[in-house]
């Protein structure tokens, strides 16, 4: 049953059953139906589809209407209601047959003659309800005047139709009558009795009935796309009007032309225009004069027909008397349309002088002569040209405008808005293709020209952009037009030159001096060139004029080593020096410009024998300590910068201590500036006191004003002062120059995108010296960033250097880093053990352990896992999964419990103790610190503390007093205290708690495994058992030999800095 059927007409199916009104139901398999009786206000035959297909059939008005009714539902649902489906193929049961007899295999005659009777009866009946004699028909043809459609403001045609007998009346729903006409069925007229007309053809005139049947079936066809096209507004929209496509109104008029007169059987087709009826003749392929060229005393009148009317869409004309059927273009309607709006702006005529008509007659003439819309000949004694248009586009730049001319080829004359290079006739006029000449316009303003000064302009921000739009909206001009150019475009696409570079070398300042030249171009304008190649333009324009085309001029080699120069000096201009080392990079372009024999063995072989330490050092210098002093001696000749990266412990400190007073016998007045971690720079005053006594120092600390009172009563000591200080004051060291410039723990400034790094960059000096044990602690990003600041230029771009293998970038930096460790030196140092020492969770700590990692891993698992935000989220949680594995009581202050971790680490203590031990507990969590103490005082253990909140020169003072006997545990935060400072007094180390990396740890590890330790080092790393700390020491076992890989021969390793796979890894989820 359709689901379309209203419930209203199914409950009244459902009464027909109920009350016993379904008389017969009788399957027939060979065509798949079940035929039916139901009796209503009278007996109704029904055939219904046994296929599936639901096409039923039935003889009442409703279905006639609807096509379904309450009869075929009826049948449907007494076949429901005794358990059989209407498709046949389905049924799982015998055909039904109601009632059971009514297959009887021998009936009486009676029944035969009774059911013969019954049908015939229906049938009479049936015909005397609808009358079958002759119709008449009249077609009426109205056009839809003042409608907006989707193609145009154009009329459309439009059918009302009238049927009866004597009195005709309006079809009041076209698409139902034309079903029924197709159909051969029954339609309901609009007269007083409702009384229904039989559509077939014998109803009609044959000539009428073949018209009505082929409009019908374009409507069923085709009417449904013709409405959709057109846009009708619903307001307009009726079922009484048939909106005629231009086979239906072709049709319509050629029965017009056969029947103008009323036929003998009273059809006939009328028009109306405007809602007047109207006798039309019709035209094909005639075009109508449509305007008249008076000439009335000193003037001319140009009249245009008032009646005229355009349907476009059926290419036809009125001019108030016929119809013409046009085959022409859609310009040639386009162009009436526009004429006529013109001319029905001034009542359809416009009188003009003699001058004015000339102009008219040349802006439009063409036009008119065109379409044959004018017959006076008159207006050819007007014309002197009349060639076809020709566009010339002549093109030109300034800077940020684009600047197109038009000019209109007419044969031999000319026109364009440009004053001077018009030519005309001397006699006559130009019949000018006005239309033509206003689309090429419009072209130009469909590309973002605008008409400015009769010029038209297209404006940029840029002249790159420029450039780039001339050539881009060329591909859009016309095949036909010809493109023209200015001088300096046309020097633009002809010029072939380029850049050239000079070299030259200073021997005094060991400098490369650098200059490109173009010929015919002066200096400063190749300054502008450069700048313009730098920044990626394509398209530069000189003051000159001149164009300059950068991808052209610059060869790719010059381009790599133009950004090389420029990376590696900021400050570097055309003409201009670069540090000698730089041209490493250069020497295949540059070929035999610069000699660099001595530069490499002064830099690559710095040792010589002869070598003796500085009187003024009051220690004695190990070997490979002197060949570091003589190292940066040598790069201090070339004022190159370089990266001092021993293993810690090894004397960093001492060997530049050592350096400094070699340099200070050649230039005594030399400014020295040392950076350091404020946690050191009171250790650096007393090393230089203790090494170099003889040299002032001074440590710029306390308040701004204090800082700048030493600075102003120092100007000739060594500056130390804490990063933290340097970048507050930043201002005042920049207006300094130092010749030497040393980083302390120079891994700090990893970061190429802080203030303190761009600070530091910036700052003018000569040499820098970069000290570091573990100048690579995560990746070789950080490496990048590190050798940008101490040797700017060494290294390429961070994207370029990122590309390199490990081996090119050894290659490139290895005269400037300087890296030995304890064992490649021999260094007799006392033993190292680390050990590895396991606790258990205390069951209250467990509890809360696996409660935080349940809840982490729930609101992490669902969540994007790429983001920053996600990244972040990650790193807390496992921060405080760590802070519980140390001490629950780090996250929740009401947790009454203790530690299993805790319990272990006082245990040792207490041993280590009993042994005389001295020891250096590390943790990254002061609130961690926090309980040691309270648990040191408990125990009344005499102990010291730094943090980062210590006092600078109370922190040297306490290690001073440690390394001196006092006290037997010295607690330090790891971040504060884990660099810089000497603490040989201690022979233990406990790492309570893991860090990410484990070079921070093994800074840590070297404040008492040093030179001065003459005791055996025993380091604990205190780790819970099943928990991320596990996790988190299987991790930096991949991170512990990315700095060792740079300098060996081995390949280099992935890149080990904590990714969201990391994070992943430490809380057993599933990788992403």
């Amino acid at each position: 049953m359709r689901w379309s059927i209203p419930t209203k007409m199914i409950e009244e199916g459902r009464q027909l059953v109920n009350q016993d009104r379904v008389l017969k139901v009788i399957p027939n398999e060979n065509e798949a139906i079940w035929r039916a009786e139901v009796l209503d206000d009278e007996k109704y035959i029904v055939i219904l589809d046994g296929t599936g297909k639901e096409e039923d059939i039935c003889r009442c008005i409703t279905w006639q209407q609807k096509s379904y009714c309450p009869h075929t539902v009826a049948v449907e649902l007494f076949l429901r209601d005794h358990e059989v489906v209407r498709a046949m193929a389905y049924s799982k049961r015998p055909l039904f047959h109601y009632p059971e007899n009514v297959m009887d295999q021998h009936p009486s005659i009676d029944k035969l003659l009774t059911s013969y009777r019954e049908r015939m009866d229906y049938q009479l009946s049936d015909k005397d309800q609808v009358k079958t004699y002759r119709l008449k028909v009249q077609f009426e043809i109205y056009d839809m005047t003042g409608l907006q459609y989707q193609l145009s403001s154009e009329r459309l045609f439009y059918l009302r139709l009238k049927v009866g007998y004597d009195q005709l009346y309006y079809v009041q729903d076209f698409t139902d009558f034309y079903r029924q006409l197709l159909n051969a069925g029954s339609y309901r007229l609009s007269n007083r009795h409702d009384k229904a007309v039989w559509l077939m053809k014998e109803a009609f005139n044959a000539d009428t009935y073949d018209l009505l049947y082929q409009l019908a079936l374009i409507k069923e066809n085709n009417n449904h796309r013709l409405e959709a096209g057109l846009n009708i507004s619903t307001s307009h929209q009726s079922p009484q009007r048939d909106f005629l496509s231009q086979k239906q109104l072709s049709m319509l008029i050629d029965f017009y032309q056969e029947h103008s007169e009323s036929n003998q059987d009273g059809d006939n087709i009328q028009f109306y225009l405007d809602d007047e009826l109207v006798e039309l003749n019709f035209y094909q392929d005639k075009r109508p004069v449509l305007l008249e060229l008076q000439h009335k005393d000193e003037n001319y009148l140009v009249i245009m027909n008032p009646r005229m009317r355009l349907y476009k869409f059926y290419q036809m004309i009125f001019d108030g008397y016929n119809l013409y059927k046009i085959e022409a273009d859609q310009s040639y309607f386009d162009d009436l349309e526009l004429l006529q709006g013109t001319f029905a702006d001034h009542s359809y005529q416009w009188q003009l002088s003699e001058d004015e008509v000339e102009e008219f007659i040349s802006c439009f003439g063409y036009q008119i002569l065109a379409h044959g819309l004018i017959n006076n000949i008159v207006l050819l004694s007007f014309a002197s040209g009349m060639g076809p248009l020709k566009v010339e586009i002549a093109l030109d730049v300034s800077d940020r405008l684009l600047k197109a001319d038009l000019i209109y080829h007419y044969g031999q004359y000319q026109l364009s808005d440009t004053p001077g290079e018009n030519r005309l006739p001397e006699k006559g006029i130009i019949l000018r293709d006005i239309k033509g000449e206003i689309q090429s316009e419009q072209q130009l303003i469909r590309l973002a020209f605008e008409k400015s000064d009769n010029q038209f302009i297209n404006q940029f921000d840029n002249f790159n952009q420029t450039m780039e739009a001339l050539n881009d909206c060329q591909k859009f001009f016309p095949d036909e037009w010809t493109v023209t150019y200015s001088q300096q475009l046309e020097e633009w696409q002809n010029n072939d030159k380029q850049l050239k570079v000079e070299t030259g070398k200073n021997e005094e300042n060991r400098f490369l001096t650098i200059n490109f030249t173009l010929d015919d171009v002066d200096d400063d304008e190749v300054n502008e060139i450069l700048k313009a190649i730098e920044q990626n333009d394509q398209y530069l324009q000189l003051d000159s004029g001149k164009i300059i085309d950068l991808k052209k001029i610059i060869t790719p080699q010059q381009n790599k080593m133009l950004k090389q120069l420029r990376s590696g000096n900021t400050h570097w201009e055309n003409g201009g020096q670069v540090p000698a080392y730089q041209s490493l990079k250069y020497a295949d372009a540059l070929g035999q410009a610069v000699d660099f024999e001595q530069f490499y063995q002064d830099i690559i072989h710095p040792a010589r024998s002869d070598y003796q330490s500085n009187p003024g050092l009051k220690t004695e210098l190990a070997p490979y300590q002197k060949y570091a002093v003589q190292w940066l001696s040598q790069l201090a000749k070339y004022n190159l910068g370089g990266l001092l990266a021993d293993e810690m412990g090894l004397g960093k400190t001492v060997q530049t201590v050592a350096f400094l007073l070699d340099y200070f016998d050649k230039l005594p007045q030399a400014n020295v500036l040392i950076l350091a971690p404020a946690s050191v720079i009171y250790n650096w005053k007393y090393e230089i006191q203790r090494f170099a006594p003889e040299v002032k120092v001074v440590v710029l600390d306390g308040s701004a004003e204090e800082r700048e009172k030493l600075r102003q009563e120092n100007p000739k000591a060594i500056w130390i002062c804490s990063y933290h200080s340097y970048r507050n004051d930043q201002e005042a060291y920049h207006q300094e120059y130092f010749d030497i410039l040393i980083l302390d723990e120079a891994q700090a400034l990893k970061n190429e995108r802080t203030v303190l790094y761009q600070s530091v960059v910036n700052q003018d000096s000569g040499m820098r010296i970069g000290l570091s044990g573990t100048p690579l602690e995560n990746n070789l990003n950080e490496f990048w960033a590190l050798m940008q600041m101490i040797l700017p230029g060494l290294l390429p771009q961070k994207k370029e250097f990122q590309a390199m293998s490990i081996e090119s970038i050894r290659k490139l930096v290895s005269p400037f880093v300087l890296r030995r460790t304890k064992q490649e030196v021999q260094l007799e140092l006392p033993d190292k053990s680390v050990h590895n020492r396991y606790a258990s969770l205390e069951s209250n700590q467990k509890a809360v352990y696996l409660a935080y990692l349940e809840d982490i891993r729930d609101r992490l698992k669902d969540n994007d896992v790429n983001g920053s935000h996600k990244h972040m989220e990650m790193l807390a949680a496992i921060t405080r999964l760590r802070q519980i594995c140390c001490h629950p009581a780090l996250v929740n202050s009401d947790y009454q419990g203790t530690s299993g971790k805790f319990e272990y680490f006082k245990r040792m203590l207490e041993r280590a103790l009993s042994n005389n031990r001295r020891i250096l507990v590390f943790s990254q969590f002061t609130s961690m610190l926090a309980i040691m103490q309270d648990y040191l005082d408990q125990e009344k253990i005499k102990y010291f503390i730094i943090e980062g909140k210590t006092n600078k020169e109370k922190r040297q003072d306490q290690v001073n007093r440690f390394n001196q006997g006092e006290g037997s545990v010295f607690l330090i935060s790891l971040r504060a205290g884990g660099v810089g400072i000497n603490l040989t007094g201690a022979d233990t180390v406990f790492l309570y708690d893991l860090w990410w990396n484990p070079s921070v740890e093994e800074q840590a590890i070297g404040r008492a495994h040093r030179i001065g330790q003459t005791k055996d080092v025993e380091v604990y790393r205190f780790i819970t058992e099943g928990t991320i700390e596990e996790r988190i020491a299987e991790l930096q076992e991949e991170k512990r030999h990315l700095f060792d890989e740079l300098f060996q021969d081995e390949e280099m390793g992935e890149s080990s800095h904590l990714t969201m796979d990391d994070l992943r890894f430490i809380l057993d989820m599933p990788a992403s």
